[in-house]
C-alpha cells in the first residue's frame, strides 16, 4: 500500500507541473526617448535625501515626524500586513491537511448491554494541483500583495510631498501676515497723519477717505492671512498624527533651497512611481485569474485518508487487531454548471483587459505628470525671477513717491497707489517663491521618489 500512495504522490507531484493559462508577459508600451522639457534640469543631483535638500532641518523632523506617526501609513502598513496573511492562506491548499481526530460513540439496542466504540486516529486530505488552479490563484495572491506594498509605498510618496508642500504653504503664509501686519502700521500712520492734514485744511475728505479704505482693506488682508495660517497649521498637524496645533518653524520662505534636479531624466524612472508598480501587479493578477478560471473546466482530483484504530477499550485501541487506515482518490468533472463556469472565465478575461487598460493609463498619466512637472519647474523659477525685478522696481516707484508727497509735488492719491502696487508686488514674491518650491516638490511625486539616488543608480 504504501509503494502504491508513493507512486500516486510522485504522478502527482510530476503532472503537477502543468498550468492552464498563460505565464504573464509585460506588454510593450510606447515610450518616448526624452522628456520635452528635459533641460528645465541641468545640475548635478546631490547624494543627500531630496527633501534634506531644502536645507531647513525642522522641515526634515517634520517628515520623519510624519512617517513615523501618520495614521494613513499606519492604516497602509496594517493593510499590507492583510494581504500578506491572505498570500499565505493562497498557498496552503498546495500541501496536505493533516488532521487529528477521535469520537467516542455509545449505543444500546433493547435490554442488551450499552456498546462504546473509541476511535481514533490522523487524517490527511489533499487536492492535487493537477491544472494548476491553486497555484494560479497562489500567483494571482502574490500579485495582489506586491500591489499593496507598491499601494503603500504610493501613501509614503504622498505623504512626504503632503508635509513638504503643506510646510512651505505655511512658510509663505507667514511672510505674506509679516508684509500685511507691517503695511498695516503704515496703513494706521498714514492714516493718522491724514487725520491731522485734513483738519489743518491741508487734504481734502476724499485723500482722507482713500487714506481709510487702505487702512481697512489692508486690515481684512491681515486677518484672511491669520486665518490661512491657523488652519494650514491644522491641516499639517494632521498629517503629523497629531491633534490640532502650533506648528515650529524653520528657514523663511526666500531662503529654502530648490532641490538639484539632474538634466537628461531617463524615461526609465517612471518604472519606479508606485502607481504603474500597482497597476502592473494588478494586470498580474488578472493574468492568474484567468487561469485558474480555466482550471475550473477540467476535473478536480483529491486524495482523503486516515490511519487511527477503532475498539470498545481505550488500552485496545492502538493494538494490532483494533488498528485500521484508509485512502481514497477521488475526481470531480463538472458537466453541466448552468454556464457559470464559462461565465466566471469571461468576467476574469474582461477583468484582465480592465488591468491592461489601467496599465498603460497609469504610465500616459506618469509621462504626463513628469512633463507638467519639469515645465512647471522651469516657468516658476523664471517667474520668480521676474517678480523679484518687479517688486524691486516698485519698491523704488513707492520710495520716489514719497519723497515726492514730502515735497508737495504729487497728491497724496499716488502715494496711496505705489504703496498699494509695493503691498501686491511683495505678496506675489512670496507666492513665486512657494510656487517654485512646490514644482520641485510635483517633480520629486512625479518620478516616484528621491531622484538623485535614482540617477545615480541608472549611471553605474
Amino acid at each position: 500500500m504504501a509503494a502504491k500512495t508513493g507512486a500516486t504522490l510522485t504522478l502527482a507531484l510530476f503532472l503537477g507541473g502543468c498550468m492552464m493559462g498563460q505565464d504573464y508577459q509585460r506588454p510593450e508600451v510606447e515610450v518616448p526617448a526624452q522628456y520635452r522639457y528635459a533641460n528645465a534640469g541641468t545640475k548635478t543631483a546631490s547624494p543627500a535625501q531630496w527633501w534634506q535638500q531644502f536645507g531647513d532641518p525642522v522641515l526634515s523632523e517634520a517628515i520623519e515626524t510624519a512617517l513615523a506617526n501618520n495614521l494613513d501609513l499606519t492604516i497602509a502598513t496594517a493593510r499590507l500586513k492583510e494581504y500578506e496573511a491572505n498570500r499565505t492562506i493562497s498557498t496552503a491548499p498546495l500541501w496536505p491537511k493533516i488532521g487529528l481526530a477521535a469520537s467516542e460513540t455509545k449505543s444500546r439496542q433493547g435490554n442488551d448491554p450499552v456498546v462504546k466504540n473509541l476511535q481514533a486516529g490522523f487524517t490527511l486530505a489533499w487536492e492535487l494541483d493537477f491544472w494548476g488552479r491553486i497555484r494560479r490563484l497562489s500567483e494571482a495572491a502574490n500579485a495582489d500583495y506586491l500591489g499593496q506594498e507598491a499601494a503603500r509605498q504610493a501613501v509614503v510618496l504622498t505623504l512626504i510631498g503632503s508635509v513638504a508642500t503643506s510646510y512651505i504653504q505655511l512658510r509663505e503664509l507667514d511672510s505674506r501676515l509679516e508684509m500685511a501686519r507691517r503695511t498695516l502700521d503704515a496703513r494706521k500712520e498714514s492714516e493718522r497723519l491724514a487725520q491731522l492734514r485734513f483738519k489743518a485744511g491741508v487734504i481734502s475728505e476724499m485723500e482722507l477717505r482713500q487714506a481709510g479704505s487702505e487702512l481697512q482693506g489692508t486690515a481684512f488682508s491681515v486677518q484672511q492671512l491669520e486665518q490661512d495660517v491657523a488652519q494650514n497649521e491644522n491641516e499639517l498637524s494632521l498629517l503629523l498624527g497629531r491633534n490640532p496645533g502650533p506648528i515650529k518653524r524653520g528657514r523663511s520662505i526666500d531662503t529654502f533651497l530648490i532641490p538639484d534636479v539632474p538634466g537628461g531624466l531617463p524615461s526609465e524612472l517612471l518604472a519606479r512611481r508606485p502607481d504603474i508598480q500597482q497597476a502592473e501587479q494588478t494586470l498580474i493578477a488578472a493574468n492568474a485569474r484567468v487561469g485558474a478560471a480555466r482550471a475550473n473546466f477540467f476535473p478536480s482530483i483529491s486524495l482523503t485518508g486516515n490511519q487511527g484504530g477503532t475498539s470498545p477499550q481505550l488500552s485496545n485501541l492502538f493494538s494490532g487487531s483494533s488498528r485500521s487506515w484508509n485512502f481514497v482518490s477521488g475526481l470531480t468533472q463538472p458537466i453541466f454548471s448552468g454556464g457559470s463556469l464559462l461565465a466566471s472565465l469571461r468576467v476574469s478575461e474582461a477583468q484582465r483587459e480592465q488591468a491592461l487598460a489601467g496599465y498603460r493609463k497609469a504610465i500616459q498619466s506618469s509621462f504626463r505628470d513628469t512633463e507638467d512637472a519639469l515645465i512647471a519647474l522651469q516657468k516658476s523659477e523664471e517667474q520668480k525671477t521676474s517678480q523679484e525685478r518687479l517688486v524691486a522696481e516698485v519698491r523704488r516707484y513707492a520710495h520716489l513717491a514719497n519723497l515726492r508727497y514730502q515735497a508737495g509735488v504729487t497728491s497724496h492719491l499716488e502715494l496711496l497707489d505705489s504703496q498699494r502696487n509695493l503691498f501686491a508686488a511683495e505678496q506675489g514674491l512670496a507666492q513665486a517663491q512657494s510656487t517654485a518650491l512646490i514644482a520641485s516638490i510635483n517633480l520629486y511625486k512625479a518620478l516616484g521618489g528621491d531622484w538623485s539616488s535614482a540617477a545615480n543608480e541608472t549611471g553605474k
